[in-house]
């Protein structure tokens, strides 16, 4: 019903993609346009499931996935793929039509046609249609979901593509199918894990294609390989897993390649033209997932050891992704170094508001764990410090934007910080150093680019402040409390 007009075929393959006629353009556009005439949609709707529509739908669906991941799959010649890749692509494009309305699913009567559709869609009933179904419940409609997700995810993964953009039009498909369970799913259990089985097929899928090896002519850049790694790591059921795997096997290792050029072994589609998308995802979600680390009783002394070590882990990832711009000058672009103050300056912010409090309350059980916590951020803190130097010298207007964020928070660091060991009779551990100006690869400047850049910045520059640095007070020092609570050293 989808290709109802009159059209003239060059070969004998019914599935190949074809153009519409003015008829079935019309009707497409009328759906697609009724968002504000939901009798008008719901009408044309109907109509369509007295033609069988939704059954052709399914039928294509599942000849293409059949053509291209079946037994006999190996005979398809170049063209016979194109023209699977072609029509996979018509028909990925009219199901996600019906899954962006949100008419089918913003009432009853919608979510009735919705659960109709599906019917047609996801199983190939032709037969039925006509049949009420009085008030579809949420697991109903979810449970048809799934056999529209599964060829979706079969057609495109089934199968090598060397098309990105074919798998990308798949992946936003499925992104459309679990955002279509997300509004029309209750507060029950059972929904909410149907949603979330549709988020793990749709973090899967996406793992999946990151790990595959495109044509070297293939364009990677944040519209598909940064909304890859954004599905895979949002939808992950361990996502600290995930991102142990992206920082230890693919970003520290694209050093370890050619002039940092890439591919990374079993990313092939980390490189440096990809790279930029890489680190800002990952540096982004390692933000993120401190802030889903306090989302729990904080207070809680059985879950405590595990998120200081969960906490360990996101500063060592945060420091390793500063060591690679450090380390690797060929790294170190702007936009590169832009979202490293952009997101420590979140990461910061949100260690203290979230981890200075439990520190707090965690103090007297974990208090040398708490030290070397606090070193660890610091270090991250210095390369912070030398990148908004580092804007100032180069002049680079976007880095001097961030700036003076990134400074108050890396201020607020400083004094939470000892607020914290001054309610805790623990000033002894502070010792003050007056910071040395150096540059992004941590090499120190001369003394004539520290005076220049001491000059072109405001008063308490970076280099001119002096840093509150924790320092775990040697044992066989015993000085009074009372005393140390003014005494740094």
């Amino acid at each position: 019903a989808f290709n109802s007009g009159k059209e003239e075929r060059n070969d004998d393959n019914p599935y190949r993609a074809v153009s519409h006629s003015s008829k079935s353009n019309a009707a497409s556009a009328a759906f697609i346009s009724s968002e504000d005439s939901s009798k008008k949609c719901l009408n044309l709707l109907q109509s369509y499931l007295n033609s069988g529509v939704f059954a052709s739908l399914h039928e294509h669906l599942a000849i293409v996935a059949e053509l291209r991941c079946g037994q006999n799959s190996t005979d398809n010649d170049s063209e016979t793929e194109q023209q699977l890749v072609a029509t996979a692509r018509c028909l990925f494009s009219c199901t996600r039509t019906l899954f962006e309305s949100e008419i089918l699913t913003r009432s009853p009567s919608g979510k009735l046609y919705l659960a109709l559709i599906l019917k047609q869609l996801g199983r190939g009933d032709r037969s039925g249609y006509q049949d009420s179904i009085r008030r579809p419940s949420s697991a109903h409609i979810n449970n048809l979901l799934v056999y529209v997700a599964d060829n979706v995810s079969e057609i495109i993964t089934g199968a090598y593509t060397g098309d990105l953009e074919f798998a990308m039009d798949g992946v936003l498909t499925i992104q459309s199918i679990f955002e279509c369970s997300k509004r029309i799913s209750d507060d029950s259990s059972d929904a909410k894990a149907a949603t979330t089985s549709f988020g793990k097929k749709l973090s899967d899928v996406s793992h999946k294609l990151l790990k595959e090896h495109w044509p070297e002519e293939t364009k990677m850049n944040k519209s598909n390989v940064g909304k890859l790694l954004t599905l895979f790591l949002e939808h992950s059921t361990d996502r600290m897993s995930s991102l142990t795997s992206l920082v230890n096997d693919v970003l520290l290792e694209l050093p370890h390649t050619e002039k940092c050029k890439g591919p990374v072994e079993n990313y092939p589609t980390c490189s440096s033209s990809s790279f930029g998308s890489y680190y800002t995802v990952v540096i982004s979600y390692l933000w993120k997932q401190l802030v889903k680390l306090f989302d729990c009783d904080t207070k809680n002394p059985s879950v405590a050891k595990k998120m200081f070590e969960t906490l360990a882990e996101l500063i060592d990832f945060l420091q390793s992704l500063f060591d690679l711009t450090r380390e690797n000058e060929c790294l170190a672009k702007k936009a590169i170094l832009l979202q490293q103050l952009k997101f420590g300056s979140k990461f910061i912010e949100t260690f203290v508001a979230k981890a200075i409090p439990f520190f707090q309350v965690h103090f007297d059980q974990h208090q040398d764990t708490i030290f070397e916590l606090i070193r660890r951020m610091q270090k991250n803190c210095r390369q912070m410090y030398a990148i908004i130097a580092h804007g100032k010298r180069e002049k680079d207007a976007n880095l001097a934007k961030e700036g003076p964020r990134a400074k108050k928070s890396l201020e607020l660091f400083i004094h939470k910080v000892k607020s914290l060991l001054k309610k805790n009779r623990c000033m002894t551990a502070m010792w003050t150093k007056t910071l040395t100006a150096k540059d992004i690869d941590g090499s120190a400047l001369s003394d004539e680019e520290g005076t220049t850049q001491s000059d072109d910045s405001d008063a308490g520059s970076e280099e001119e402040e002096e840093e509150e640095e924790v320092k775990v007070k040697d044992e066989e020092e015993e000085e009074d409390d009372s005393e140390s609570d003014d005494e740094e050293d």
